[in-house]
């Protein structure tokens, strides 16, 4: 097949390549400020939200779905801030408490809707995993134009967000708005979450928030090298896990992207360490 002839595999290609590039660079922030489990609560608090929007509109039209999911995803984080600042909840434990919660009453309720005897309903499941396969051109330009506007505002507030991530104390003593930079944050990972749940799913969509940005790590030294860097991950290994699964029957998109992606994180760790360990070698002098 033929990137330039067939259509599937253009859509296919063109939207995974775009979600695992804007993917990388929105989820960049977050694993800076070891706030990797966020990506991961906000995919799986969607779920419920998706569900919802299904059963107050019969319908699985995609606005209704991703308003669902927007609305869940941001009330989990609202949730999350409430729980530690009223309580003694750590900033991890909470996030974990509203992932788990949420992603069983999403579970609970497609449950539920698969039970019921409407005909919509069908395929509705494959929000959990993903369906590249189902990608059509109107879904990739909505990927570019949200992943492009996301990534803009990202750039936007790039530099106090470095020192809300780097020193977040001194952040404060300076009079940052700090509150409505992490509400920027959670916005733009609710934003990367919502164009990537036709793609790769709730379940697995947190791999490409993180995935990318730790492979890019080890071999960086400042934030542009990190996004540039991470965003060149996300790309490759997005379009190398759709190609093989394209030219692979029955191999699910989604899941070879996350794998893909997550070897290139094992790949990247192993030349970093391999390329520092023969620099630490002393020379064996002889006489």
């Amino acid at each position: 097949m033929s990137i330039f002839t067939d259509y599937t595999l253009r859509t296919i290609l063109l939207g995974t390549m775009s979600l695992g590039l804007f993917c990388a660079i929105l989820g960049s922030f977050a694993v800076l400020r070891r706030q990797s489990l966020v990506g991961d609560t906000l995919a799986h608090a969607a779920l419920p939200g998706v569900c919802l929007g299904f059963l107050l509109t019969g319908s699985k039209a995609p606005l209704p779905i991703l308003i669902g999911a927007a609305l869940t995803a941001g009330l989990a984080m609202a949730w999350v801030r409430w729980i530690t600042t009223k309580t003694r909840t750590d900033w991890n434990t909470a996030l974990g408490i509203a992932l788990t919660s949420l992603f069983g009453l999403g579970v609970l309720l497609l449950s539920l809707i698969q039970r019921s005897p409407s005909a919509n309903q069908a395929g509705l499941d494959t929000i959990l995993f993903g369906q590249a396969a189902a990608l059509v051109q109107e879904n990739v330009i909505a990927i570019l134009i949200v992943g492009t506007v996301a990534t803009a505002v990202l750039i936007r507030i790039r530099q106090p967000y470095q020192l809300l991530a780097f020193d977040p104390d001194f952040a404060r003593a300076s009079g940052l708005n700090t509150a409505r930079i992490e509400f920027l944050q959670t916005t733009l990972l609710v934003a990367g979450i919502i164009i990537g749940l036709n793609t790769v799913g709730v379940v697995l969509l947190s791999a490409l928030l993180v995935a990318p940005t730790i492979a890019a790590r080890p071999w960086v030294r400042s934030t542009s090298q990190l996004l540039i860097i991470a965003a060149i991950f996300g790309l490759v290994s997005s379009a190398t896990g759709a190609l093989i699964s394209v030219n692979t029957p029955n191999l699910p998109t989604g899941p070879t992207v996350v794998i893909i992606s997550t070897l290139a994180v094992a790949l990247s760790q192993i030349l970093y360490s391999l390329s520092h360990r023969k620099k630490r070698t002393p020379e064996v002098k002889t006489a």
